[in-house]
């Protein structure tokens, strides 16, 4: 019990003090979830970006969504933002850190050039050496208290805090403690694990009407037609249930959850309105990332980099990820609403997802990204790192 509490404290925020009894804690607290947040962000745009480390990145965002669609709670979504916001500060105080050691270095580098040897010269590079050793010193006491940025304005209190800890053997083995904690918090094998059967789980739903689909943009005539007709009408039923089933797996963690469509209908019967609004909002925003690429990324300068591809895709589709997952969370348990009612919305998600996938052939023009798009299902699964 002792071991996953504290585990927690990396993985979760906790709860947010009353901003009336204490405004001070209470901006902290949001100042912590806003940087940790943002650089979580960061993180997984450059994971994502890479192949094999984008399953990783991959997994941590569904295990984002099973802790929502376990506890129906947004702020579940800050997952492992107390680590995120302390690597956030250890990064920002290096980033401050480099201003003025490259000042230093460019005036040493001057007198150097002006009177080579002289005192001026020397003074200046021993000045920048031991700015280095001042700065490097500073930052290792940081880390050495645990890392967050605000301790680097408190140089003296982390001397004796390490120096006592040093001094009642304690130090070392806080330090290696801390560390097996992070670990545990990251469980890199499970969030491997996660990624990769979440990925083959979405394609062996979609593998088949994908295919039959993208054949059409191959063919002519009445071929065509029929390809369009039987590929789009099995995209349209597939996508209308894949994102539950993909919340039910990562709700479970069970491979098996992706066959269990029984249970997803069920869960539609009993709140068809949340599912289709945030079914709806899923797949309208997963059409920006190819527009994006469409109508930004290539009129920047050449670059092959994707990770401003990951960003967009982070923002605008993982918070409505997010929103299916509470709406997952939230049809447990409730009352059936009148048939009508749940028939009025399959016909609004039906015609939602006839307009995304017109879309889907439509975008074959846009782009590098947009030829792939019949494959990649972006509201499902990340871009492509190739």
């Amino acid at each position: 019990m002792g071991d996953e509490v504290s585990r927690d404290r990396w993985v979760s925020l906790t709860k947010a003090p009353h901003f009336l009894r204490d405004p001070l804690k209470s901006i902290a607290w949001l100042a912590q979830g806003l940087v940790g947040t943002l650089f979580g962000i960061i993180l997984l745009a450059a994971m994502a970006a890479v192949p094999l480390l984008n399953v990783l990145a991959y997994g941590y965002l569904l295990e984002i969504v099973g802790r929502v669609a376990r506890t129906g709670r947004f702020r579940s979504a800050c997952y492992l933002t107390p680590l995120t916001s302390r690597l956030a500060g250890i990064v920002i105080v290096v980033s401050l850190l480099v201003f003025p050691l490259r000042f230093l270095t460019g005036i040493a580098r001057d007198a150097s050039l002006v009177a080579p040897g002289g005192v001026a010269a020397w003074a200046w590079a021993a000045g920048t050496i031991l700015g280095g050793l001042l700065a490097g010193g500073l930052l290792l006491l940081m880390i050495g208290r645990g890392g967050s940025g605000w301790w680097f304005f408190r140089p003296l209190n982390n001397f004796r805090w390490i120096r006592t800890r040093l001094g009642e053997g304690r130090y070392w083995q806080d330090a290696d403690r801390a560390i097996d904690e992070v670990w545990a918090a990251l469980r890199p094998w499970h969030h491997f694990r996660l990624g990769l059967i979440g990925m083959v789980g979405v394609y062996l739903w979609l593998a088949l009407p994908t295919f039959l689909f993208a054949q059409a943009a191959e063919n002519t005539g009445r071929l065509q037609t029929l390809l369009l007709i039987l590929g789009g009408s099995a995209l349209i039923l597939v996508l209308g249930w894949l994102p539950f089933l993909q919340a039910h797996f990562c709700e479970t963690g069970r491979w098996r959850a992706f066959l269990e469509w029984r249970v997803v209908r069920e869960r539609f019967r009993r709140s068809p309105f949340c599912w289709t609004l945030s079914a709806t909002l899923l797949f309208a925003l997963s059409t920006l990332v190819l527009l994006y690429v469409a109508l930004v990324k290539y009129k920047l300068p050449p670059h092959d980099a994707l990770w401003d591809v990951m960003i967009v895709f982070l923002v605008t589709v993982a918070p409505a990820k997010i929103l299916v997952a509470w709406a997952w969370h939230r049809s447990e348990g409730k009352p059936e609403p009148w048939r009508t009612w749940q028939w009025l919305n399959r016909f609004l998600l039906a015609t939602a997802l006839g307009y995304y996938i017109y879309f889907l052939f439509l975008a074959r023009t846009g782009g590098q990204l947009g030829e792939k798009a019949i494959w990649q299902h972006h509201a499902l699964i990340l871009p492509f790192p190739f």
